[in-house]
């Protein structure tokens, strides 16, 4: 049998989640998967078709953010 766990357990796990969602990391990772789910649509758009998110980001890291960084 399988033990639920109590409550103190799960505030605890809720604080750590506002916790980690409030981190620079978490911002930044948020961010890039909102860049990437829109280069997403408009690499789409320009196939045709749904290129697919694994498409999307190796393509967004390869051209997007690699010349991003290559300007700072």
């Amino acid at each position: 049998m399988t033990e639920r766990p109590d409550k103190p357990e799960r505030e605890e796990e809720s604080h750590f989640e506002e916790w980690a969602r409030k981190t620079a990391l978490f911002r930044e990772w948020a961010e890039m998967k909102e860049d990437i789910l829109r280069h997403k649509w408009f690499e789409s758009e320009k196939a045709g078709h749904d290129v697919g998110w694994d498409r999307a980001l190796v393509d967004y890291n390869l051209r997007i953010r690699r010349r991003k960084h290559s300007e700072s």
